[in-house]
């Protein structure tokens, strides 16, 4: 046997033993499970998260980042930029940001 062959061999072996030692975290991370949260479900902040406790009703589900978006939590302050050639005037507006 080659010694590439070696390496190789010992390379793929060590990769699949790190494979093995995931955690159940990353096991549930990777497979993927339908979500039972809904877009107008009221919910609760939970956890340890600044917005905890406060309630509000699901605007948006974003499945592939595990996010989501509650209805007066979580706001931010947003500026619009004007435009004085078009008139437009610059702006503040409050925006929810995901959670």
């Amino acid at each position: 046997m080659s010694a590439r062959m070696r390496l190789t061999r010992i390379f793929n072996e060590s990769a699949h033993r790190r494979r093995a030692r995931e955690t159940a975290a990353q096991v549930a991370l990777r497979q993927k499970r339908k979500w039972n949260i809904v877009r107008g479900d009221k919910v609760q902040v939970v956890g340890n998260h600044r917005e905890a406790g406060k309630q509000g009703i699901i605007k948006e589900v974003l499945r592939a980042k595990d996010r989501v978006l509650v209805e007066n939590v979580n706001v931010a302050v947003k500026h619009i930029k004007g435009n004085a050639e078009r008139g437009i005037k610059g702006r503040t507006i409050q925006k929810e940001r995901s959670l």
